[in-house]
């Protein structure tokens, strides 16, 4: 179990050195549509969410993308 932790740090600890050429940040936002129904009453609720999200490339075709999102619901 150690030998498993232990790479798997190195592992990251790698795909983040070579990630600091390729990393790359941006903004989310969006529109959320919620419905849910209990014992024939239905309830709909609507809200929107918003935040950022930094994108590290780790290899050509693989990217690791790291995002924090604020939800509002009405």
């Amino acid at each position: 179990m150690k030998k498993i932790i232990l790479s798997s740090i190195a592992f990251l600890a790698f795909g983040f050195a070579n990630a600091q050429d390729g990393a790359s940040f941006g903004v989310k936002g969006g529109l959320d549509l919620v419905s849910a129904s209990s014992e024939g009453q239905s309830n709909y609720c609507i809200g929107f969410f918003v935040g950022g999200f930094v994108e590290f490339g780790i290899a050509d075709k693989f990217s690791l993308r790291r995002s924090r999102l604020i939800t509002i619901r009405f």
